[in-house]
């Protein structure tokens, strides 16, 4: 009878720590994600991707964002739903895991065309107008 309420006390407490968690996390996007995002590397398919030794996303508070993206290059509008960014280009929408942010790193995971990408950002400097 004590390990089955024992059991149950440590398995409820595990519960109420995750949901804390996940309420905390799409916070934690909405306080770091705006601002310039620069690439410090890239995985295709688990593969370096050099080819996108450029890129770069920049997010405004107010749901703007502009990067450099072959597929999706200029400015477009973004959401934030729970732990994901989805981008709207074009009437096309772009889904984005965020798997980390800090105020200074941030990975994203993404599907473009069948191929999944990794990509690894260190916080930047805004572009000069």
């Amino acid at each position: 009878m004590k390990n089955t309420v024992l059991s149950s006390l440590l398995l409820g407490a595990a519960a109420i720590a995750i949901l804390q968690s996940c309420a905390e996390e799409p916070t934690q996007i909405k306080e770091n994600l705006p601002g310039r995002w620069e690439i410090t590397s890239a995985l295709r398919d688990g593969q370096s991707a050099a080819s996108l030794a450029e890129l770069y996303y920049e997010f405004s508070e107010n749901g703007q964002m502009n990067t450099n993206l072959p597929i999706a290059s200029g400015a477009s509008t973004y959401t934030i739903d729970g732990l994901g960014i989805t981008q709207d280009y074009q009437g096309q929408e772009i889904y984005y895991q965020v798997a980390d942010i800090s105020d200074s790193t941030l990975i994203l995971e993404t599907e473009l065309r069948d191929t999944r990408f990794t990509f690894y950002f260190r916080k930047g400097q805004p572009a000069s107008e």
